[in-house]
């Protein structure tokens, strides 16, 4: 459980370094994490995360890990997933 402190520093530099959005490619002129795993997004794929049919599975899994004291949890992964106009895959 946990990371050594110099790869959370690696981590921390990489998130503030970052000029493209890991999954659309965009610019992040405002950054955040993804629910699912470690990617830094910008705001309209974190608005998309958000309209996820699993994005409230995501969000429990972070809460407990936080209340479990694991403060680098990883996400729960992000899987592809089925919509009404076909297979999403991010």
């Amino acid at each position: 459980m946990g990371m050594r402190i110099d790869e959370r520093k690696r981590k921390e530099d990489d998130f503030l370094k970052k000029t493209k959005c890991d999954r659309c490619g965009g610019p992040l002129t405002v950054r955040t994490m993804s629910m699912f795993n470690m990617d830094v997004i910008c705001s309209d794929c974190k608005r998309a995360e958000r309209e996820r049919p699993d994005y409230g599975e995501a969000l429990e899994a972070e809460r407990a890990a936080v209340a479990a004291g694991d403060r680098n949890f990883a996400g729960i992964g992000l899987k592809p997933i089925e919509t009404v106009v076909g297979r999403l895959e991010e």
